[in-house]
C-alpha cells in the first residue's frame, strides 16, 4: 500500500497521498448544495462520506503497454494512455491487487510471442473478493489449444478462478467454466448468497452497497410505522437487476412481499435463484419486461403497491416510469441515482405530485467526482391531478417542435409537451418526405452536394430525418437553379396524395394491360412510410371482389386483414390481390403461403426494404433474405420505388412482357371439371365411395384438388349418398365450400379438432380436405375407427410439406394415391408459382442416387456458406430433411440458412456429388436461454453446461437400413465431444422403431413433456453424466 501511495492514478481526480477524507467531505457539500439549490430543498439532506476510501473496486480494467521492454497496467488520461507506475492498483480491492501483481509478473516471465498482440486486461470479483477472472483481450487471433495450456498454467500459478482470452470473432475459457461468480456478504447483519453473473453490472463498491442498503431497511421500518401495517408494506421494484437490493430487503419484517422488474432475462433469471438461494422465493415474485410497460402491469394485475423502489442507469427514469410514478397509487417512492443531472430532471417532473422527504448524499466512487443520491418521496396529499396519455398501440411520434420521440415515452424530452392526436401522423409524413428525399439523394449526385452545403450554411443534421420537415422543404425549394429534371423532382408532389392517385394510375394501367393466365408480381420497394399509402391505394384500386392484407400491423385499407404469423390460417382460400408487407422484416412462412393465394390474373403485391441500399450501407443482408432478393429480380415484375417511378423487370425472361398475354385455357364451365386429370379424380372419387375404398389426391397447391373434392361431393350427395367433409377448420375448406353453395347442397363441414363430438357411421363417406395440416393423431385414429370409404386431399409438395409421417398413414389406412399436374388455378408457366417453388425449395425431393459401396462414403461438417453458391447442394440437402418430417416449411430453410446456432453434419458419396444423410444439429442456450432450448429446459440444468439438440436426421430413402444414420450419429458425437460439449438430446414423437434407432446410438430415455412425445439424451462429457445421474426435475426411464 504504501508503494501504491505514491502511484499517479490516470483519470482520477484526487490522489492517493491527499487528504481523502476532506476531499469527500467537500465533495459531497457540494453536491447537496447544487441539489438544494435546483429543487429548492432549502437544508434538507445529508452527507454519507465512507470510511473506505481505498481498495473498494471490484471491477478493474487497463490497458497493457510495453515500455523499458516491460509490460506495464495503464489507463487513459486526456484521451491518451498513461503508465499507472506500478504493479497494484490501490482503488481495487486487496484480492486484484494481489491478482494484478502476480499476473503482471506471470506476463513479463512469458514468451514475447504470448503477449505481443495483447492489449489490455479486465480483473473482476465479487464483494466478497472470493474469486478472481481475468479477461485478457488480444488485437489479433491467439493460438487457442496452446494458448489454453499457458494460460491454464497462469491462472494456477496467480491464483485465479478462471481466465477468459478474447479477440475478434474468438473467445476461450480456462479454468471454471462458471459464466457467474458465487459471492456471500454480509449485509444488514445476514449473510446473503449472491450469484453474480460475469458481464453483468454488480454495484462496483460494496461498502457504499451495505450503506444503500442500510438506509433503505430503515426507510421500511419507518413507512411501516407510519402506516401501522402489522403485515408489512407491499413494494415494486423496478431495474432490479440480479437482486442485489431485492433479497436483503424481502428479509426485512416491514416488508410483505415483492415484486421485481428487469429487462435483461438473464440478470431477472438469476435474480430469481438469487432468492431461491436465500430462502425469500416466495415473497418475491420477479417479472422479465421493461421497466416501464411491465410495471404499469403489475400495478393494473395486483393490489395496490405501497412502496415504489427504483434504481435506474445514470440516465434516469424513463418517461413511462415517470409517468407510472405520477399516476400510480404509491405512497412512497424510493429513488437510488447515481446520475445527478437525469435525478434533477425527475424529480422536477415528479415534484407536482410528492414532497422530498429525506436525501442523502453517498461517495460512491471515491477520488472521483461521482456522487450516488438516495430519496425518499412522500406523495402529497394534494397532489396535481395527473393527464394520462393518448391511448391506443405505443408508436414512435413525432412532437410539434420537431423532436423525435420514442414509442416508450409519452412527453417530449426537448420542450416537455405531451404526446397529441396528431403525434403518430405527422411522423410518418416526415417518413414519407424524408424517404422521397432520400431517393433524389441516390439518383443525382448534385442534388446530394447541394444538401450538405446547405446543412453548413444552417448548422444543420445531414440526415434529413433529423432535421424539422420545414427545413428539408427549404431546402428542395431552393434546388430553382437546378436542371428541369431535379426541379420537376423537387417541385413534384410524389409524396402528397395527388402524386399517389398519379402513380397508382401508372402501376393499374399496366397491371390491367398484363391480366390473364398468370399473376402479376407488383413489388413496392422502399421505406414502408412510403410504400404501404401506395399499396394500399393499389389494392382499394385494383380489388374487384376479393383482396387480403398481411402484415404485422394492420393497414389503413378496407379489406381482410392477417397479421403475419398467421398467415396459414388463409390456406384453402383464393383471391383476387394479396398484398403482403415485409416490413419491418421479411417472414418466410407467410411468403410461400400468400403466393399461393392468388388466382389467375390476379395480382400479388409485395413491399420490401431496398436491400441494395443495405447493403450499399455494409449491412450485410442474411443468406435468406439475399436468396430471397435474387429470386425476386429472377421474376418479371412491376417495380415501383420511393420516388414513384415505375418500371417493367422482365427478370430472367426478357421477352416476357413483348409476348402476348398468357391465358387460362382450361377454365371450367360452370362446375364441370377443368381437365382431364381433374375429370378422373372425381370419376375415382366416386368410385371409392360406391365400392368403399380409399383415395387420396395428391398435388402442388392450384391444381385444382380441393374443388374435384367439392364435385365428388355434390355428385354423391345428390345420388342420396351420406357424406361429411372433414378440415383443420371451417376456413380451410374454402374451395369446396363454393361448390356446395354454387350446387345449392348442404352437406355438414366438421372441424378436425371437434371430430369427438361427432358420430360417423361407418356406411358414410368421408371427405377429408387440407389432409396434411391435421394432427397425424388425429388422421390416424380416423382411418382407422372409420369403416367406411375415404376420401383425402392434400398438398404434396408445398408450404404444407407433407414428408414421410403421411405417407406412412396413407400405407396404414390402404388408401390408393392420385396426383394432379396440370394447374388450374393459374396458366401453365406463371412465372410467380415457379419463382417461390426456386426460391423456397417447395418442390424439393429426395433426387436419385447411384449405388456404391459404404467405403466410400465421407462424414463431415458442411458450412452454410457453400449453400449461397450450390441451389443444387441446398436442394440435396432440404429435400432429405423435408421428407424425413411431417411437416417443413419456409422457416426451417430459413433456420438453415440464417441461424448461427445450426450446425448441419451429412455423409455424402466419395466424389461429393450426392448426398446420402444429413444431421441438423441446434446449440442451444448460445445466447442465454430461449423458449426453444427444449433440452435445457426440460432438463433444468446450470447454464455452463453446453446442450445441444439433434433437430432433424434424414437418410436417403435407397440407403436406409444400412446403418448409416448410426455411423453418421457417432461423427456428430464424436465432434460435438471435441468441441467440449457436455449433453446431446432428441425430441421425437413416440414411435417405437425411432426409440431403438436411438437406443443403439447411446441416448437415454428420460420423462417425456406428453405423450405423445419422447426426449432421449446423452452425457457426452464426465461431468454432465453426474449431471444427468442427479436430475431431481425428471425422472429418468434406464
Amino acid at each position: 500500500l504504501a508503494m501504491a501511495q505514491h502511484a499517479h492514478l490516470p483519470g482520477y481526480i484526487c490522489q492517493p497521498d491527499q487528504d481523502l477524507e476532506q476531499f469527500a467531505q467537500n465533495k459531497l457539500d457540494e453536491a447537496l448544495r447544487l441539489l438544494r439549490a435546483d429543487l429548492g430543498l432549502g437544508q434538507a439532506g445529508r452527507a454519507l462520506p465512507l470510511q473506505q476510501q481505498l481498495g473498494y473496486r471490484i471491477n478493474c480494467g487497463f490497458q497493457l503497454l510495453v515500455s523499458d521492454g516491460l509490460l506495464h497496467y495503464a489507463m487513459r488520461e486526456d484521451h491518451k494512455p498513461r503508465l499507472l507506475g506500478c504493479d497494484r492498483f490501490p482503488i481495487a480491492v486487496p484480492r486484484i491487487q494481489d491478482a494484478m501483481e502476480a499476473s503482471i509478473r506471470w506476463l513479463r516471465g512469458s514468451d514475447s510471442g504470448r503477449v505481443a498482440n495483447l492489449r489490455s486486461c479486465r480483473f473482476i470479483t465479487g464483494w466478497s473478493q472470493e474469486q478472481v477472472v481475468l479477461h485478457l483481450n488480444y488485437e489479433d487471433t491467439f493460438q487457442g489449444e496452446q494458448w489454453s495450456s499457458w494460460a491454464e498454467e497462469m491462472r494456477r500459478q496467480c491464483d485465479l478462478f478462471s481466465i477468459v482470452g478474447r479477440s475478434k470473432g474468438a473467445c476461450t475459457r480456462v479454468g471454471s467454466t462458471e459464466d457467474h461468480l458465487t459471492d456471500v456478504v454480509c449485509l444488514l447483519g445476514r449473510e446473503v448468497i449472491y450469484h453474480q453473473p460475469l458481464d453483468a453490472f454488480a454495484h462496483p463498491n460494496v461498502f457504499a452497497m451495505q450503506e444503500a442498503c442500510q438506509w433503505l431497511w430503515s426507510r421500511f421500518e419507518a413507512i411501516q410505522e407510519e402506516m401501522k401495517s402489522v403485515e408489512g408494506v407491499r413494494l415494486l421494484e423496478l431495474y432490479c437487476g440480479f437482486g442485489a437490493h431485492t433479497v436483503p430487503l424481502s428479509r426485512s419484517p416491514a416488508v410483505r412481499s415483492v415484486i421485481a422488474v428487469e429487462l435483461d432475462k438473464r440478470l431477472a433469471d438469476t435474480a430469481q435463484k438469487n432468492c431461491a438461494l436465500n430462502g425469500v422465493a416466495e415473497k418475491v415474485t420477479v417479472i422479465e419486461g421493461d421497466a416501464g410497460v411491465a410495471g404499469q402491469k403489475a400495478c393494473e394485475g395486483a393490489a395496490a403497491f405501497d412502496v415504489l423502489l427504483v434504481d435506474p442507469p445514470r440516465s434516469g427514469l424513463d418517461c413511462n416510469v415517470r409517468q407510472m410514478a405520477a399516476s400510480g397509487g404509491f405512497q412512497h417512492l424510493l429513488y437510488i441515482s447515481c446520475g445527478r443531472h437525469a435525478l434533477i430532471r425527475d424529480l422536477k417532473e415528479l415534484r407536482p405530485y410528492f414532497d422530498v422527504s429525506d436525501v442523502v448524499a453517498m461517495d460512491l466512487f471515491p477520488l472521483t467526482d461521482h456522487v450516488e443520491h438516495l430519496v425518499h418521496l412522500v406523495r402529497r396529499s394534494t397532489a396535481a391531478s395527473f393527464k394520462p396519455a393518448v391511448g391506443g398501440k405505443a408508436r414512435d411520434w413525432l412532437c410539434e417542435c420537431g423532436n423525435l420521440v420514442f414509442s416508450r415515452n409519452v412527453i417530449c424530452g426537448l420542450c416537455n409537451a405531451a404526446k397529441d392526436t396528431e403525434a403518430e401522423g405527422r411522423l410518418q409524413a416526415k417518413k414519407r418526405l424524408v424517404a422521397y428525399f432520400k431517393n433524389g439523394q441516390k439518383r443525382w449526385p448534385a442534388v446530394n452536394e447541394a444538401w450538405f452545403d446547405f446543412c453548413v450554411r444552417m448548422g444543420a443534421s445531414k440526415d434529413p430525418m433529423r432535421n424539422t420537415p420545414a427545413m428539408v422543404q427549404e431546402f428542395l425549394a431552393s434546388l430553382s437553379g437546378h436542371d428541369s429534371e431535379i426541379q420537376h423532382w423537387a417541385n413534384n408532389t410524389g409524396v402528397s396524395e395527388a402524386g399517389v392517385s398519379q402513380t397508382v394510375d401508372e402501376i393499374a394501367s399496366l397491371v390491367q394491360q398484363r391480366r390473364g393466365g398468370h399473376r402479376v408480381v407488383v413489388h413496392l420497394v422502399g421505406e414502408a412510410a412510403v410504400s404501404e399509402p401506395l399499396a394500399a391505394a393499389l389494392v382499394t384500386r385494383l380489388a374487384s371482389s376479393s383482396c387480403c392484407w398481411v402484415s404485422w400491423s394492420p393497414p389503413d385499407v378496407p379489406c381482410r386483414w392477417v397479421e403475419i404469423r398467421e398467415a396459414e390460417k388463409l390456406l384453402g382460400h383464393e383471391f383476387d390481390v394479396v398484398a403482403l408487407s415485409c416490413h419491418p422484416g421479411l417472414h418466410a412462412d407467410a411468403l410461400g403461403c400468400c403466393s399461393g393465394l392468388v388466382v389467375g390474373g390476379g395480382v400479388f403485391v409485395i413491399l420490401t426494404p431496398d436491400w441494395n441500399a443495405q447493403k450499399s450501407k455494409r449491412k450485410p443482408l442474411s443468406p435468406f433474405t439475399a436468396r430471397v432478393d435474387k429470386f425476386l429480380r429472377q421474376c418479371p415484375r412491376v417495380v415501383v420505388d420511393d420516388s414513384g417511378v415505375v418500371a417493367l423487370e422482365p427478370g430472367d425472361d426478357p421477352e416476357y412482357w413483348a409476348r402476348p398475354v398468357p391465358q387460362c385455357t382450361d377454365v371450367p364451365s360452370g362446375f364441370r371439371p377443368a381437365n382431364q386429370g381433374q375429370a378422373e379424380a372425381v370419376a375415382k372419387m366416386v368410385q371409392a365411395a360406391e365400392d368403399g375404398g380409399r383415395v387420396a389426391v395428391l398435388a402442388a397447391r392450384g391444381r385444382g384438388k380441393s374443388t374435384a373434392l367439392g364435385m365428388a361431393a355434390v355428385e354423391l350427395h345428390k345420388a342420396g349418398r351420406g357424406v361429411v367433409i372433414i378440415g383443420p377448420d371451417i376456413g380451410a375448406v374454402q374451395a369446396v365450400s363454393v361448390v356446395l353453395a354454387a350446387a345449392a347442397v348442404e352437406i355438414p363441414v366438421i372441424p378436425a379438432g371437434e371430430l369427438h363430438l361427432h358420430s360417423v357411421s361407418s356406411d358414410t363417406l368421408v371427405l377429408v380436405d387440407e389432409a396434411a395440416r391435421i394432427d397425424p393423431e388425429v388422421l390416424r385414429s380416423l382411418l382407422t375407427a372409420h369403416a367406411g370409404p375415404a376420401v383425402l386431399c392434400s398438398t404434396a409438395d408445398g408450404y404444407e410439406g407433407n414428408g414421410q409421417m403421411l405417407a406412412k398413414i396413407l400405407r396404414e389406412g390402404g388408401v390408393t394415391v392420385l396426383t394432379l399436374q396440370d394447374p388450374i388455378r393459374w396458366a401453365r408457366g406463371d412465372p410467380l408459382e415457379s419463382t417461390v417453388n426456386q426460391c423456397l425449395l417447395l418442390d424439393a425431393g429426395c433426387s436419385e442416387v447411384p449405388g456404391f459401396p459404404s467405403e466410400e462414403i465421407d462424414f463431415g461438417k458442411v458450412h452454410r456458406r457453400v449453400f449461397q453458391g450450390d441451389h443444387g447442394l441446398l436442394a440435396q440437402v432440404y429435400g432429405l430433411l423435408k421428407g424425413a418430417h411431417y411437416r417443413t416449411s419456409p422457416s426451417d430453410l430459413r433456420l438453415l440458412l440464417d441461424d448461427t446456432t445450426v450446425e448441419l453434419f451429412m455423409a455424402r458419396s466419395g466424389d461429393g456429388q450426392h448426398i446420402i444423410a444429413v444431421c441438423m444439429l441446434v446449440h442451444e442456450g448460445v445466447h442465454g436461454l430461449k423458449r426453444h432450448d427444449l433440452i435445457s429446459e426440460t432438463l433444468k440444468l446450470e447454464p455452463v453446461c453446453r446442450v445441444s439438440r439433434v433437430a432433424r436426421i434424414a437418410v436417403h430413402p435407397a440407403f436406409q437400413g444400412q446403418g448409416l444414420g448410426a455411423r453418421l450419429m457417432a461423427a456428430v458425437v464424436e465432434r460435438f465431444k471435441e468441441h467440449s460439449g457436455d449433453i446431446m438430446g432428441v425430441l421425437f414423437r413416440a414411435d417405437d422403431r425411432l426409440s431403438e434407432f436411438w437406443t443403439k446410438c447411446g441416448f437415454r430415455r428420460i420423462a417425456a413433456r406428453d405423450g405423445k412425445t419422447r426426449m432421449v439424451v446423452r452425457a457426452v462429457s464426465e461431468r454432465s453424466a453426474g449431471a444427468l445421474e442427479g436430475l431431481t426435475q425428471c425422472r429418468l426411464d434406464v
